[in-house]
């Protein structure tokens, strides 16, 4: 988009805020890393990304393309190491093992994953775009660290990808492009939520939401086939990769688009449609992405009740919205991560535990030359990105989520911090489209120095990010971690744990486990985590029953045979009940050889004279049918939340079947259905599209 006024000849402006971020950048430091990130990388990459801006106008789309890859890469770096960064949620290791495990046996995208808590219905609720992402690493047969590592990586190198693309929609061109995609790639907090927290959903989810934001900007701009399809594919893909991102995509989106509707008032040569028309036309394609991924949103959103997710978010204090709300000095203070937990509530910080939460800083030079934008490019384009990044920071703030906190579902979201991923998208657009502008007038060599800064300025800001905050160790087979003598758990999981070995050799089918910390190092081992996998996506019977359980041996009814703790060398070993038994009077036998596969169970029970009651250790939830000898037979639900049915006397052939005979599942794909009915709608021509 052009620019509205020309620059003065000696105009510094982004020089002097990119000064100025600079030593607000180092005035706070904080701390230091522990696993420090490689300086020759980042150096090599900053020099790389600047000679990629002098490229012959020939070459600008490869160039900016490699670069952006080249970005995405370094980024990342610290994962190519061996071994694991000690992030915040380890428990999607365990997601991409369980997953590969399906996967391996032939269920791409299995409805029920057998080797979770149980058995769960994950990828039913957690996207199951970032598992079905990770496919080529499960089909190369990597290991779950690897897995988890390929997945993180590949994520973070389409996420800039994605930016770079989306810049170009907006009109941004190709070096500018570049910046944009450079400045996402070194955003702290897309680095933190990467390398410390370990969220896959979020992680993947970036890769998608630059193109939805970036698409649904030129909708409303100025619509065009491309940007329609982009946006539909997008959302399509959003939806069933993080809703929540998504739900804070949509609110910040509100703001930005009025900000663009004003900025654009009044430009010459500025002849558009009507709002009204263009918010039609942008709405078809959403609402027909919306619709298509039906099949997975609506069981998502209306069976979450049989899930323990209620029993977080909406009883426990941990997650009260307005708890977590940032203060000025999260978000500005430049300091390493505390492995503590992902968040504190106020009244733990209050209570001298200041300073232990993960990091909130945006990046000094990324939002303050994205905040300022406008002012040092003059560029009307700047103007929406820059509302966006700014309303995404308020947002996440103690005093909006003290209000927010009392509006329709904001609570659901849980944390407030989680605007801060679409503030990083929309002020890697900003910048980007700022430097457009800037790179669009004439202009000496110096003029052009401020830009040939950004990239290794944005890498030196977020260097601190793209190490770790302790590291675990390569390990084979099973590995119990415990903690050294002398360790308080506070420090550094390479400093605080030391790795024992684990005797796997006389293991016989399934065998459950309790809070083992990583699993096996490959896909055949049979081993199953009980307690805790995903515990939100537990039934509240099986998760009250764990809360409940004051030691390992009350995790017996569970069927668990070892149970892990950090301070013990060696597994409690319990006597975990068979997977199936046959119940009566008080008294069990072992129900006999079984089959288990993602969402099938066949059994043939033996029941003596006057039946029994088979009780499968699998967990009960909505969908599962049951037929003996073909005939279909209620299912009842254990006090514990195991499935259970009436086996009459004799041996029988019992089939457990995980359907999508439910409402909800019904009505998600009529809704699909219709849409896939309705999807040539995108392929009608209208007036200004």
């Amino acid at each position: 988009m052009p620019n509205t006024s020309a620059a003065k000849p000696h105009d510094l402006r982004l020089g002097l805020v990119l000064a100025a971020a600079s030593i607000v950048a180092i005035g706070t430091t904080r701390l230091t890393v522990h696993i420090a990130p490689s300086l020759t990388i980042l150096a090599g990459a900053a020099i790389a990304l600047t000679a990629a801006l002098c490229a012959p106008k020939a070459w600008r789309p490869w160039v900016a393309s490699g670069s952006a890859v080249i970005a995405g890469l370094a980024a990342s770096h610290v994962l190519f190491r061996p071994g694991l960064p000690q992030v915040h949620d380890p428990i999607h290791v365990w997601g991409l093992w369980a997953y590969a495990r399906a996967a391996r046996a032939g269920h791409l995208l299995p409805m029920w994953l057998p080797d979770l808590g149980a058995g769960m219905p994950l990828l039913q609720f957690y996207g199951p775009v970032s598992f079905l992402l990770a496919l080529p690493g499960v089909l190369a047969g990597l290991a779950p660290v690897a897995l988890w590592k390929e997945a993180m990586v590949q994520a973070s190198v389409l996420s800039v990808l994605a930016t770079l693309l989306g810049a170009r929609v907006l009109g941004a061109g190709w070096r500018a492009s570049a910046i944009a995609a450079c400045a996402m790639a070194f955003s702290p907090w897309r680095l933190t939520v990467l390398n410390l927290r370990g969220a896959l959903g979020e992680v993947t989810a970036l890769v998608f939401v630059p193109l939805v934001a970036a698409s649904a900007l030129a909708m409303f701009r100025r619509p065009s086939r491309f940007a329609a399809w982009t946006l539909g594919v997008t959302v399509a893909l959003l939806i069933p990769t993080h809703l929540i991102t998504l739900f804070c995509l949509g609110v910040v989106l509100v703001p930005v688009l009025i900000a663009q509707e004003l900025a654009l008032r009044g430009e010459p040569g500025s002849e558009r449609s009507p709002l009204i028309r263009r918010a039609m036309t942008a709405a078809i394609p959403a609402a027909l992405a919306t619709g298509i991924v039906a099949a997975w949103w609506v069981p998502a959103l209306l069976e979450a009740k049989y899930t323990s997710l209620p029993l977080q978010t909406e009883r426990h204090r941990y997650f009260v919205y307005d708890e977590h709300g940032l203060g000025a000095r999260d978000l500005v203070v430049r300091r390493e991560w505390d492995t503590l937990r992902a968040s504190l509530t106020r009244s733990d910080r209050a209570n001298g535990m200041e300073g232990k939460q993960m990091p909130f800083y945006l990046g000094a030079v990324l939002f303050g030359a994205a905040l300022s934008a406008p002012f040092w490019s003059r560029s009307r384009a700047t103007w929406a990105p820059a509302c966006g990044a700014a309303v995404s920071v308020f947002f996440s703030t103690a005093p909006a989520a003290t209000v927010m906190t009392h509006l329709p579902v904001i609570h659901r979201i849980q944390f407030p911090w989680r605007f801060l991923t679409t503030g990083s998208v929309f002020a890697a657009y900003a910048i980007g489209l700022g430097v457009s502008a800037l790179l669009a007038e004439p202009r000496r060599w110096t003029r052009f120095l401020p830009v040939l800064a950004l990239p290794a300025l944005l890498i030196a800001d977020c260097a601190p990010y793209t190490g770790a905050a302790g590291w675990v160790a390569p390990y084979h087979g099973i590995t119990h971690w415990v903690r050294a003598p002398g360790g308080t758990g506070g420090e550094p999981f390479d400093v605080a744990m030391r790795p024992i070995p684990v005797d796997w050799s006389a293991a016989r089918g399934l065998m459950r486990v309790g809070e083992l910390y990583l699993p096996p190092d490959d896909t055949t081992t049979p081993v199953s985590l009980y307690w805790i996998p995903y515990p939100e996506w537990l039934t509240p019977a099986v998760y009250r029953g764990c809360l409940a359980a004051r030691g390992p041996r009350d995790f017996a009814e569970g069927g668990i045979v070892l149970y892990f703790r950090e301070k013990f060398d060696r597994p409690a070993i319990v006597e975990g009940k068979p997977y199936a038994t046959l119940e009566r009077d008080g008294a069990f036998a072992d129900a006999g050889t079984f089959t288990r596969e993602p969402g099938r169970i066949v059994l043939h029970p033996t029941a003596e004279d006057g039946g029994a009651l088979l009780v499968v250790r699998e967990q009960a939830f909505p969908g599962w049918e049951a037929r003996v000898d073909g005939a279909a037979t209620p299912l009842k639900t254990t006090p514990t939340g195991s499935m259970a049915l009436d086996c009459p006397a004799g041996t029988h052939e019992v089939v457990l079947t995980y359907t999508r005979h439910t409402p909800a599942r019904r009505a998600g794909l009529v809704v699909s259905v219709l849409a896939l009915c309705a999807l040539p709608l995108m392929f009608w021509k209208r007036r200004g599209l």
